[in-house]
């Protein structure tokens, strides 16, 4: 592994993090809400507003509305019905990573309902690096997300994009999975995103830009 690191305007250094602690630090996992969460979510949320405004219509609605209450009560009552079960089915949908210790290897693990699915995503021997980085969700508003990064400088997203407060426990957590890999590891200064320096799938160097 070459361990050439370059940063720009800082010194955040690359290194490999010792594992310290005991059992407890040999497993844990981080949580990332899938696309079903978040649609689930999003569809709850969007139900409950619908049902609320057609519950008022039905109740405090013009005059004009008086041969549609009934009608609105029923429309209200479904979105409420609909609503609920999206609540119920993002409780039943639960996705994150698992550091394994034991297996050597970053796992996912997947539910839905009745069905769970654990599946490998790497060996930390693939590992080349864990660390935070920026990322944009727009001009003037950054987040923070854990990559990995292999050796063959593909970039795995391992968390979900959390907000600017969120980063010295982003940093920590990202920490704890480099030492538990093996790999390398730099604490991500306050807007760094990085860039992976490579040639032929093979990593030169990895550096952090602060904007």
């Amino acid at each position: 592994m070459n361990k050439d690191v370059g940063v720009k305007n800082g010194c955040f250094e690359f290194f490999v993090p010792e594992l310290s602690g005991g059992e407890d630090e040999r497993k844990f996992k981080v949580e990332v809400t899938s696309e079903l969460e978040t649609f689930f979510l999003f569809a709850g949320f969007a139900c409950a507003a619908v049902s609320a405004v057609l519950f008022f219509l039905s109740y405090y609605g013009g005059a004009e509305l008086d041969s549609f209450r009934w009608h609105l009560k029923t429309a209200g009552l479904i979105t409420f019905a609909l609503g609920a079960v999206m609540a119920l089915l993002y409780k039943a949908t639960d996705n994150y990573y698992i550091m394994d210790g034991s297996s050597r290897k970053i796992l996912f693990n997947y539910r839905f309902l009745w069905f769970s699915k654990v599946a490998p995503v790497i060996d930390f021997f693939d590992l080349y690096a864990i660390f935070v980085t920026a990322a944009a969700v727009r001009e003037d508003c950054l987040t923070y997300k854990i990559v990995a990064v292999t050796k063959r400088a593909a970039v795995i997203t391992l968390s979900d994009y959390e907000r600017p407060g969120a980063l010295a426990v982003l940093n920590k957590k990202a920490g704890a999975m480099a030492a538990l890999a093996g790999c390398l590891y730099a604490e991500c200064p306050e807007g760094g995103f990085f860039f992976i320096d490579h040639a032929g799938g093979v990593i030169n160097k990895i550096v952090f830009d602060i904007k």
